[in-house]
């Protein structure tokens, strides 16, 4: 088993992506193959390109930037991090930067049980609701227990 991400762990991730055109509906799950629907973390990204991080489950938290908003650009690299601290409580934490700066840091339930496992990752396209087509590519992934 390759991923393994259980309450009380921390998840750190890291990616580079290039969105061509369109506007993917989530860039990156980690998610409980065990559990119907596949629920876990996301990051949600709304049509006009507005990032967002979101418990996939049955309430569905949602950490959503606070102030003045930053959208994924088009047309150039940009890089993701994030970094979870898994809790079926409001004791959770999730946090996401954008080239560097934090744009999202929220306390709340970031797993939808207490015994729930994280051992799935998709990466790209991982959903698309619009109704446009979406060109996205993804480079040096990288998924840690470890602060990246």
């Amino acid at each position: 088993e390759l991923l393994h991400y259980k309450k009380g762990d921390t998840v750190w991730f890291s990616a580079w992506y290039y969105i061509e055109k369109g506007m993917p509906t989530s860039i990156m799950d980690i998610e409980s193959s065990w559990m119907t629907g596949y629920p876990g973390m996301r990051i949600f990204v709304d049509e006009s390109g507005l990032p967002s991080l979101e418990l996939k489950a049955f309430s569905t938290p949602h950490f959503k930037q606070r102030g003045e908003t930053v959208l994924l650009p088009i047309g150039k690299w940009f890089h993701i991090k994030t970094h979870f601290y898994l809790s079926e409580k409001e004791d959770g934490l999730a946090e996401l930067w954008l080239d560097g700066q934090k744009i999202i840091s929220g306390i709340g339930q970031t797993l939808p049980l207490a015994d729930t496992v994280y051992n799935n990752l998709e990466v790209g396209i991982s959903a698309n609701a619009y109704d446009t087509n979406t060109i996205l590519y993804v480079d040096d992934i990288v998924i840690s227990h470890e602060p990246i």
